[in-house]
């Protein structure tokens, strides 16, 4: 039977909810400001990750899409740095990236599915 994560990602996985869970009890700012912040930064780069395939055949792979994000989410984060808007924060890079690998996982999932099988495979009567 195989095993559904390997033991690296379990250790990863715990490491991080630990550190979550750390900073959220220990943030001045408040649990719901934390996680209402979190899941703004996932729900703005939804659409990166649900756009990116849908413009260009370049972007139908993940691998692609997710390091495309990741760089999109670091250059909002140096222009932050660069016209003193705000603080580089290594979360917000990281619930980008989970945004739009979860946009990705929609497209994937959901529109590009139905484009095949719905659309594209449609019988004329």
């Amino acid at each position: 039977m195989k095993a559904f994560m390997k033991p690296t990602t379990w250790v990863i996985t715990v490491l991080y909810v630990v550190f979550l869970f750390w900073y959220l009890r220990g943030n001045d700012i408040g649990f719901t400001n934390v996680v209402s912040q979190m899941f703004g930064n996932i729900i703005l780069f939804l659409p990166i990750g649900i756009l990116l395939p849908l413009l260009t055949k370049f972007f139908l792979s993940a691998t692609k899409v997710i390091i495309t994000t990741l760089i999109i989410s670091l250059l909002f984060e140096c222009i932050q740095i660069v016209f003193g808007l705000g603080n580089f924060n290594v979360d917000d890079v990281i619930y980008n990236t989970v945004g739009g690998t979860i946009g990705y996982l929609i497209w994937r999932h959901v529109i590009y599915v139905f484009l095949v099988k719905v659309v594209f495979t449609k019988k004329n009567p």
